[in-house]
């Protein structure tokens, strides 16, 4: 049986600009077996870790779990565009994550 790759960030809410582009997002990121505290991650860094081929998925984290979070859909590059897996778009759309 294939083992999954484990996700590498997951982002918890998004900001876009008024033309539709990520400004940031608050995400947490793998730091061996457990996750970095909130991190805010430019849509620049964000695009170069998917860029490196990162593992980037939605989500939140469950209360009083700290290292467990209920995960949604992948984020992936479309042309120039940051998307939810399964969407295609000329813009940036992480539909149905919170906006900050």
């Amino acid at each position: 049986m294939p083992r999954t790759k484990k996700p590498d960030i997951i982002i918890e809410a998004v900001r876009y600009t008024s033309d539709g582009h990520i400004t940031f997002v608050r995400a947490h990121e793998r730091r061996g077996n457990v996750w970095s505290d909130c991190l805010l991650l430019s849509r620049a860094q964000l695009w170069e870790r998917l860029k490196k081929g990162q593992k980037v998925l939605t989500g939140r984290r469950q209360p009083y779990l700290g290292n467990n979070f209920e995960t949604g859909a992948s984020v992936k590059l479309v042309g120039e565009a940051i998307v939810l897996a399964g969407l295609e778009s000329s813009r940036d759309n992480l539909a149905n994550t919170p906006l900050l």
